[in-house]
């Protein structure tokens, strides 16, 4: 009787052992496909840029890289426009909005990357910047470890996703990618045999746009995607002379933790200014000219700047400019606030607002090779 139930019990563990082995080694199999072969399935809407980039047809002139905040306030057909009307081109140049949801600088850093790889090389390209995005401490991460970091990132970023707290959440989607993205796998598998079967199934919700893209150039935020009219400059302007509404001032207090959690711990440096750098070395390689741009915030937002926190980014955006030698401009206080929807998400007016201001203040200049750009403090007449 014991030698039949050690039997068993060898048996047993014996199973266990094989079962154990064949799930580590399904697991970190596919962490390596995920990774390497079918990155899609990690962060679907980076992939749909990229597939619109790297479609066959005239190359973007301007490439747009950022956040929401990016995504939803500059427009990028209307920039393109603008570069024409001012410059008198012949041709309105080309602006591509690579913009990502919960992007920093770091997801700016991938998807430069992602496009050179793909023979996207633009004359100018447009970079948000701003304190909370170059702190030392960097929640982003906690989007970072599920779409784009792969093995070989893990020794580089270890310790700023350990700062962020973001640990066990990069152990999971080393170790067991399957559960991590499976909604992600599962719509993927059946759009490969049906799309129509996955038009309702929403992205997982590291992967979800906080905008939708309505055309292959602009990609608006949700709240001006029902917007069916441009407004006019005049309408615009007087928007410009007005309080924000109970709905703007609600929306704007709703989020007013954001950002003082985002600076929380503030040192420049880490992940987020070694990104910075990589990027701008990249363009100083390829022949771009990049244009640092301070993306507007409302006041509120802006508090949360404290002295120390202001001066330690301005005099890290110096150095940044000196040694690259590009051009850095603050419009974070350039929009008013009645132009925003929260604290900071412009509006469909104060998108075409800052489009307006940073092309013919800052683009029309760089465009035509002059690097030294002073900033006007207001925008009159069309």
């Amino acid at each position: 009787m014991n030698q039949r139930f050690s039997w068993h019990r060898r048996r047993g563990r014996t199973a266990f052992c094989w079962a154990a082995g064949a799930f580590v080694a399904a697991q970190l199999t596919a962490s390596v496909i995920l990774d390497y072969a079918w990155p899609a399935a990690r962060f679907p809407y980076a992939a749909e840029v990229l597939g619109r980039a790297g479609k066959a047809g005239p190359r973007p002139d301007v490439v747009l890289f950022g956040s929401s905040r990016i995504a939803g306030g500059l427009r990028a057909r209307d920039m393109g426009q603008e570069l024409q009307a001012t410059l008198g081109l012949p041709h309105a140049p080309l602006v591509f909005n690579a913009a990502v949801p919960a992007g920093d600088l770091i997801s700016a850093d991938h998807m430069l990357k992602q496009l050179l790889r793909r023979g996207v090389r633009p004359t100018l390209a447009v970079i948000e910047v701003n304190p909370e995005t170059l702190n030392h401490y960097n929640e982003w991460f906690f989007f970072h470890v599920r779409r784009q970091l792969r093995w070989d990132d893990v020794p580089a970023y270890w310790r700023d996703v350990f700062r962020a707290g973001q640990a066990h959440r990069l152990l999971r989607a080393r170790f067991v990618p399957l559960s991590v993205h499976r909604g992600n796998i599962r719509r993927a598998c059946l759009a490969w045999l049906d799309p129509q079967l996955v038009e309702s199934m929403p992205l997982e919700a590291w992967s979800l746009p906080v905008e939708k893209q309505t055309s292959e150039t602009d990609a608006p935020h949700a709240a001006t995607a029902a917007v069916a009219q441009q407004p006019t400059w005049d309408e615009v302007l007087q928007r410009c002379g007005e309080s924000p509404t109970e709905q703007q001032r609600h929306g704007t207090l709703a989020g007013l933790e954001q950002p003082y959690r985002w600076l929380k711990h503030y040192r420049v440096g880490g992940a987020s200014a070694k990104a910075l750098e990589r990027m701008l070395q990249r363009c100083r390689d390829h022949g771009i000219e990049p244009v640092l741009v301070g993306v507007p915030v409302t006041l509120a937002h802006r508090q949360a700047y404290t002295p120390p926190i202001e001066a330690a980014y301005r005099e890290h955006m110096r150095e940044v400019s000196r040694r690259f030698g590009c051009v850095f401009v603050d419009y974070r206080d350039r929009v008013p606030d009645s132009l925003f929807i929260d604290n900071h998400h412009v509006l469909a007016e104060g998108g075409w607002y800052f489009t307006r201001c940073l092309t013919r203040e800052v683009l029309t200049s760089v465009w035509c090779g002059q690097h030294t750009v002073e900033r006007p403090t207001e925008v009159g007449a069309p």
